[in-house]
């Protein structure tokens, strides 16, 4: 959670006056909300936001948040009433400069290609992978392409199509055992072995968790501080598919929500746990198969189908790790430094981590892509651009 720091104000006061405002907001809300109103330290700890849960927390406590509603405080909890935090920044600092590294030997040959690269957010994955029918995707604003691929990632998370799942990604000779004991040992814990904790999710450097770790710090960015996800990023993109999902939910002609493990849920109980609420999604969603409803929902479950057509599970976390962290380098690298700078004063961003390690690696900096001389071949009226035809 961010803090809120005013001019002239030293450390002290300020931390006094936080402390303050946070027992006051517990207070009006209730002792019995689990309140996960916490600093993050930069740059171990990766803040996270999660779309379905916020769904699932409003109905838990929805008596509690109506009523904060009703005091004029609902906007101001939303924006810092966030998942916990997890610590894998090092884990996500890896993958993008593995990215890079690879970007320099296998992608960028001319000048042309590298305006390319720095322009890509998710193209080369897909490209790469040879998923081109998911292009469309990322075919729109930046913003509405995050939001797309993060309730995605969470229908592939959580939609059960590989019920005999083990996490391949944890393997004792691999780069993430190694890096993940590493840490252990610098800290004197000690490290299961893969073979007794093998289930996806125990462990935190599973692909399929570091996946949805990367896809909930990126919802975090658009609903939290969309300045620096990107200029001009929509926040209410994320009240317009809440609002979506609950007429989904709410729908009394759609199929009635998914069987549960113990049997059928209970008449007219609405989901309260995250993995409940994607599969009663998924439930409706199927019934509605063939039509042509419209909405970011829709489009995500159609974004998640063809992920899971791909069959196989590990090229699915594949693609999705890809495209997570070249959306997460074309973010850094065009949110502006005083930005960054800000963020630093307030506890920091892992997107000013990654934006350092853009620079250490040469890519293309938000000055000089705002200094670029010459269009793009397949953007804008060229013709125009030089002065072509005018009389």
């Amino acid at each position: 959670m961010k803090r809120l720091v005013w001019p002239g104000m030293d450390m002290r006061m300020e931390r006094s006056v936080w402390s303050s405002m946070e027992m006051r907001m517990k207070r009006l809300v209730g002792s019995g909300m689990d309140m996960r109103i916490e600093i993050p330290v930069w740059p171990g700890m990766v803040s996270q936001y999660s779309f379905v849960g916020f769904f699932v927390r409003n109905k838990k406590h929805a008596n509690k948040m109506s009523f904060v509603s009703f005091c004029g405080c609902k906007d101001y909890l939303d924006q810092r009433w966030c998942m916990k935090s997890c610590s894998s920044s090092q884990r996500i600092t890896v993958l993008v400069l593995r990215y890079l590294k690879a970007g320099w030997r296998n992608y960028i040959e001319d000048a042309a290609s590298y305006r390319m690269f720095n322009d890509h957010r998710g193209q080369w994955t897909l490209e790469r992978n040879k998923c081109n029918l998911l292009v469309w995707s990322l075919n729109c604003p930046f913003d509405e392409s995050v939001l797309l691929w993060h309730i995605a990632t969470d229908f592939c998370f959580y939609s059960g199509a590989f019920p005999g799942h083990k996490c391949t990604f944890y393997k004792a000779n691999s780069i993430w055992w190694q890096l993940q004991n590493e840490i252990a040992s610098a800290q004197g814990k000690s490290l299961p072995s893969p073979q007794s904790s093998s289930q996806c999710g125990e462990m935190t450097c599973c692909k399929a968790v570091q996946c949805r770790q990367m896809s909930n710090y990126m919802m975090y960015l658009l609903f939290v501080n969309p300045d620096m996800l990107l200029p001009g990023s929509r926040r209410n993109l994320f009240t317009t598919a809440y609002d979506e999902l609950k007429g989904i939910l709410e729908d009394k002609k759609l199929a009635a929500p998914m069987e549960g493990s113990a049997g059928t849920r209970q008449a007219n109980k609405p989901p309260t746990e995250e993995k409940e609420v994607i599969q009663s999604i998924i439930t409706k969603l199927h019934s509605t198969h063939g039509s042509e409803k419209e909405g970011f929902i829709h489009d995500a479950w159609s974004l998640a189908q063809g992920l899971l057509a791909l069959g196989d599970e590990e090229r699915m976390w594949e693609v999705i790790e890809g495209v997570w962290v070249e959306m997460l380098c074309f973010s850094a690298g065009r949110c502006r430094g005083y930005l960054h700078a800000k963020a630093l004063g307030t506890g920091g961003e892992l997107l000013t981590y990654i934006w350092l390690t853009l620079s250490y690696m040469g890519m293309e900096t938000l000055a000089e892509k705002l200094q670029r001389t010459d269009l793009p071949s397949s953007g804008g009226n060229t013709r125009a651009a030089t002065g072509a035809d005018i009389v």
